[in-house]
């Protein structure tokens, strides 16, 4: 699984998953153009809240 994170000054938190890399990273570049106040990315692991919240 893979994961993106979105970062800001405030907080890190986990806004989607994916099953592929490929798929992850066209849906960072998305991320990044509709808030660009943040900080996108992929990882392999979610935050702490991700889990709690499934």
């Amino acid at each position: 699984m893979v994961y993106i994170q979105r970062k800001d000054e405030h907080a890190l938190e986990t806004v989607d998953q994916f099953d592929t890399y490929k798929e992850a990273r066209e849906m960072v570049g998305e991320y990044r153009m509709s808030d660009p106040t943040a900080h996108f990315y992929t990882s392999q692991r979610a935050c702490k809240d991700w889990y709690e919240k499934s």
